[in-house]
């Protein structure tokens, strides 16, 4: 069953990755591996989602 705990853990780690896509979307790998700004932006959110995906509880995680 998903508790409200895990709901607003889930709900932030969609915005993480809306984060993440708006930023590469438009742009090469190319363009990516030059912009230490982009890459700066999407490292944060991708370890933002990491820790926010620690906080899921065990039944979430199990079901």
């Amino acid at each position: 069953m998903l508790g409200v705990k895990d709901k607003g853990i889930l709900l932030q780690i969609i915005k993480r990755c809306n984060r993440v896509i708006e930023k590469v979307s438009n742009i090469s790998k190319t363009d990516f591996s030059l912009n230490d700004d982009i890459k700066e932006v999407v490292s944060f959110n991708l370890f933002q989602i990491g820790e926010l995906a620690n906080g899921l509880s065990v039944e979430f995680i199990k079901e």
